[in-house]
């Protein structure tokens, strides 16, 4: 009699010892999916910020990346023809225009709004593209006035002069406004560069 009671007590310990191990498993099973769970929104999170920060950083990559060939930026070889920027897939070969002694400008339209709601607009042309949001607009708030810019394309201009920068490469600078010339960067053409030296001797 005592051993069937020793018995029964044994496997009742042991049942009991079975069960709060499978309680236990079945506790750290349900941390675990929670974690699981959770990490996906966390990466969610992460990708929709890193979107946001994208979108807020300032740069020219609301240009085209690609260049239009030889035959294609030939084309585009007279002084006063302009590309909106709906229609500029790629830009000219920059070598192709210094043998033409042209370059690129690039055009903006600016709005000032006052606080008191007055608005004027700019369409100022740059020598060199301006940063701007990857649309290519750009918001600029300040406590009385709002700037707004957007990119409208570019036009094809003439060389003014060329000048030697430091680094003793040959610019092209281009009228931007009355009296003010800007540099359109270095010449790119080999041909245009050997044509300056032959003409500074």
């Amino acid at each position: 009699m005592n051993t069937m009671r020793e018995s029964k007590a044994f496997y009742k310990k042991m049942i009991m010892i079975l069960l709060v191990g499978i309680m236990g498993i079945g506790v750290v099973g349900c941390g675990n999916s929670d974690t699981k769970e959770e990490a996906p929104k966390d990466n969610n999170m992460e990708e929709s910020t890193e979107g946001k920060e994208e979108d807020s950083v300032q740069s020219t990559a609301y240009l085209p990346t690609t260049e239009m060939s030889e035959e294609e930026t030939k084309r585009f070889l007279t002084a006063g023809i302009t590309i909106s920027a709906d229609e500029l897939k790629a830009l000219p070969d920059e070598h192709v225009l210094d043998d033409a002694e042209l370059a690129v400008v690039y055009c903006y339209h600016n709005i000032k709004k006052l606080k008191d709601g007055t608005e004027n607009e700019y369409y100022p042309k740059m020598a060199q593209p301006r940063d701007l949001l990857a649309d290519g607009t750009d918001n600029i708030i300040l406590a009385d006035t709002t700037y707004f810019i957007e990119f409208t394309g570019i036009e094809i201009v003439n060389v003014e002069f060329y000048d030697v920068n430091e680094q003793g490469q040959y610019e092209k600078y281009v009228k931007i406004e009355e009296n003010i010339y800007e540099s359109a960067g270095p010449v790119l053409s080999e041909e245009k560069i050997k044509q300056l030296e032959e003409n500074k001797q």
